[in-house]
């Protein structure tokens, strides 16, 4: 069997279980798990008329044996959360998150929003966008979309829960040259290596590159509860963005200041 096929296989089984567990918690837990099922058509979707799925750089990564127990777990899981789910446990959040990211070599402000659905009291659905200042004329942008899992049931002035997702990470470089060479002084090596093969224009002191790629999150945080309306919720997360083999790992620390409707 090549390597090709149990990509293949894996994006197969991942799709496979993500239908069904969603499918199951839209029958029996919250309509809503169905946007999951719409979500992996649309991708199913893309992908024929694209021939790019974020899904496949994420296995190359991670490998099959790691896809196939997280996604069997969450089928297995599926059911025995339908079955203890509790009426009446959704509501939303809107909030600001303000913060900061940081890499082995370069630190910078994040700004950006979050909205959290909560599907149960131990399950909330989140999605976010964020603008990330990268240092001297570098900038990103990172959308994702995240299951949050609380520790406790919601409801208790304070909530752990853990977090993990998949997103798309957008970085753009204005960059130098000299001497008829990329100047890639302090650019994390995941972009130097992939800059250092594109041509440039040896006229332009500076030129723009952005690479989009995509990207896993994981991490945890609390969600605090001030007052009827108003969470507090600062949180952790290591944001790993892929590129074929090679991945590029950031830290988050954020704090989101919401409202709840």
């Amino acid at each position: 069997m090549t390597t090709t096929m149990t990509v293949e296989r894996g994006l197969r089984l991942v799709a496979g279980a993500l239908v069904l567990a969603s499918v199951i918690l839209g029958v029996y837990v919250n309509p809503w798990f169905l946007a999951l099922t719409a979500f992996v058509g649309a991708n199913l979707l893309q992908w024929a008329f694209t021939n790019w799925c974020p899904m496949m750089a994420i296995l190359r990564r991670i490998g099959f044996q790691v896809a196939a127990v997280v996604v069997l777990a969450a089928v297995a899981a599926a059911p025995a959360q339908a079955q203890g789910s509790e009426p009446g446990g959704t509501a939303s959040t809107i909030a600001f998150i303000g913060g900061g990211a940081a890499t082995a070599s370069t630190a910078g402000a994040l700004i950006g929003g979050t909205v959290v659905y909560d599907l149960t009291r131990r399950l909330a659905l989140e999605g976010q966008g964020a603008w990330f200042d990268r240092g001297a004329r570098a900038e990103a942008f990172m959308a994702s979309a995240s299951l949050l899992a609380n520790l406790v049931p919601r409801g208790r002035p304070a909530v752990p829960y853990l977090a993990g997702g998949l997103g798309v990470y957008r970085a753009s470089f204005d960059v130098p040259s000299f001497d008829g060479r990329w100047a890639l002084d302090g650019m994390p090596r995941f972009y130097a290596r992939r800059l250092a093969m594109m041509p440039f224009r040896p006229a332009v002191a500076f030129e723009a590159r952005t690479f989009t790629d995509p990207a896993v999150t994981m991490g945890g945080g609390v969600r605090v509860t001030l007052a009827t309306h108003l969470e507090l919720r600062p949180d952790a997360r290591a944001l790993v963005v892929l590129d074929g083999g090679n991945s590029h790992t950031i830290g988050i620390f954020g704090l989101n200041v919401g409202y709840r409707f």
